[in-house]
């Protein structure tokens, strides 16, 4: 192939090794630059085979025939799955950026029903997709066409659209050096094939219980445009609410002002606050005037109306309903 940079690494070679070392022989190799390349296996020949069940067959799942993949079912069913039941639009949104048909297949099958799915064939399509649609945790191959999976992580990890998006590279360069060089590149978690498919449905569980952790940190800190930043979604967080704030007394600066203001599509912007605090747009615009109301009638002595229209309220009334279903209690309740 020319597209692979990295020809002669990939999993051929590791499924050899493993099948040659579970029947006890050995796998040498080799090169000569402009000669060729020849393998040698030796296979041990005795009468003392062991019995079926103390063969290793379950330890890696190799890629099976297509008509031999496992039925869809819940995601991973053969794990302690923490998940709770997504109703199907509110399902993580995993993005699978590998080059061959039958892995994205086969992990689609052993991912079932528990997340719904976009696929891309290269580097550079998958992050094109990802900086489209800002999925929520990203399964991505290593040696790929067009941009290979470093690449992949450090384009998304630097991007603000996609910078909270957890990735997982799956690849057969298992060395040290190959994972430090994943993990240094922004990869949250960097798994060898043929991968163990418990392993894998274990890490997807616990990258999306990080991000439930994370809506909650964030639902229930007081974002300040004053303070450092502890990391980059805080940093975007303050930017947000810093643009929110140039314009709280306007009634009329919405969505797509919003999303003017900060260069991003509403699909874009809605993604990226969803993920960071479980709340739509709308509703975290909402919400930072009204955390600013609050202050203002604690700290000035503004009338309840006069906080209203300050902060982009055009009826004192609905400010008063907005401001009790947030606080839980009336903004004349507020004590200064």
């Amino acid at each position: 192939s020319t597209t692979r940079k990295g020809e002669g690494t990939g999993i051929g070679l590791a499924l050899a090794k493993e099948m040659v070392e579970l029947l006890g022989g050995q796998i040498k190799v080799e090169s000569k630059v402009g000669r060729g390349t020849a393998f040698e296996i030796s296979l041990p020949v005795t009468r003392n085979a062991p019995l079926e069940t103390d063969i290793r067959k379950d330890i890696f799942v190799a890629m099976p025939a297509p008509e031999n993949l496992p039925k869809k079912s819940k995601a991973c069913p053969d794990t302690p799955n923490t998940m709770p039941a997504w109703p199907q639009n509110e399902k993580p949104l995993l993005l699978i950026i590998e080059d061959n048909p039958d892995v994205i297949e086969y992990l689609q099958a052993c991912l079932g029903t528990g997340y719904r799915f976009l696929t891309a064939r290269n580097g550079k399509e998958g992050v094109e997709t990802a900086l489209e649609k800002v999925p929520d945790i990203v399964i991505s191959d290593v040696m790929m066409p067009e941009m290979d999976g470093f690449g992949v992580c450090e384009k998304l990890k630097n991007d603000p659209r996609t910078s909270h998006v957890p990735i997982i590279l799956l690849t057969a360069r298992a060395r040290v050096e190959d994972r430090i060089a994943g993990l240094s590149h922004g990869a949250d978690a960097y798994l060898a094939k043929p991968f163990n498919k418990e392993e894998l449905c274990v890490r997807l569980d616990k990258l999306v219980a990080l991000r439930k952790q994370m809506q909650e940190h964030f639902t229930n800190k007081n974002i300040s445009e004053k303070s450092e930043p502890d990391s980059p979604e805080e940093a975007f967080l303050q930017r947000l609410v810093a643009i929110i704030h140039e314009h709280l007394g306007e009634e009329d600066f919405n969505v797509p002002r919003l999303c003017r203001s900060i260069a991003m599509s509403r699909t874009q912007l809605h993604r990226k606050i969803k993920a960071l605090t479980g709340q739509s747009t709308t509703e975290y615009v909402r919400n930072t005037r009204l955390r600013e109301a609050k202050r203002l009638l604690e700290t000035t002595g503004m009338s309840v109306s006069e906080v209203a229209y300050q902060t982009g309220f055009r009826h004192p009334n609905n400010f008063s309903t907005a401001f009790k279903n947030y606080f839980g209690h009336s903004p004349g309740g507020t004590n200064k």
